[in-house]
């Protein structure tokens, strides 16, 4: 779906992943960013009228001025990171055991910088899962409870 890729280019993540690497993953400009398409639930937050958080833009955004789009992708991935461990927070208020690792599966678990921003906003370590397809993870439970 689009609303996890880039507001500017409608790409897939992987084409993001040049921009990424001379980012400073564990840094942040004060900005993160939600970006889905449409107002809805935000996953921990039942909330069907919660809008996405898409501003505040870095100074040079529109005009174009290098880095500025590097620093918004920054942003995005700070805020997908925030979601993550705001979900975590709330399984554990539901009893879930704590967080120990997390395996990571598709486009972003070759995405070193993705790897330090949510190492740093979650606490545990963060690696490649042993098969990385999308749906592997998935499938594995359905299995586990069929």
């Amino acid at each position: 779906s689009p609303g996890c890729r880039p507001p500017w280019t409608r790409q897939p993540l992987r084409a993001t992943k040049g921009a990424s690497r001379s980012m400073q993953g564990v840094t942040t400009h004060g900005m993160w960013i939600v970006n889905v398409v449409r107002a809805g639930e935000r996953f921990p937050v039942n909330d069907p009228k919660k809008l996405p958080v898409l501003e505040p833009k870095p100074e040079g955004y529109h005009t174009g001025r290098d880095g500025a789009r590097k620093e918004y992708l920054q942003a995005m991935f700070h805020g997908i990171a925030r979601v993550e461990a705001e979900g975590y927070a709330c399984l554990g208020t539901m009893g879930a055991s704590p967080l120990t690792q997390v395996l990571t599966a598709g486009g972003g678990s070759v995405n070193g910088v993705w790897t330090q921003m949510r190492e740093r906003r979650l606490g545990v370590p963060c690696s490649r899962a042993p098969n990385t397809e999308a749906s592997f993870g998935l499938a594995s439970l359905a299995n586990r409870f069929r």
